[in-house]
């Protein structure tokens, strides 16, 4: 039992970090990806698909502003942060 969890938890994990990765993008990423994980530039904008309230903006500093109109919620993001973060808990 115990070693079915742990292979599970290899695989998970050795699918699950390239997914995250804010290396190089896929040729098929969308814009809001791009913007998310750092491949965006000052001023960029990008509407998500699922839900056309949420906006996605790249500061001036590079800081990844997310607005949901409906609900008035402004949140933000660091992708450069977020990416030192991953490779931290490696």
């Amino acid at each position: 039992m115990n070693s079915k969890l742990l292979i599970l938890s290899v695989a998970f994990a050795a699918i699950a970090v390239p997914a995250l990765a804010n290396g190089p993008l896929a040729s098929g990423a969308s814009h809001v990806d791009a913007i998310v994980q750092g491949h965006g530039k000052p001023g960029e904008t990008a509407v998500a698909k699922s839900n056309s309230n949420v906006t996605f903006r790249v500061l001036d500093n590079g800081i990844v502003e997310r607005t949901n109109k409906r609900f008035g919620i402004v949140s933000v993001t660091n992708p450069l942060a977020e990416l030192h973060k991953s490779r931290d808990n490696r």
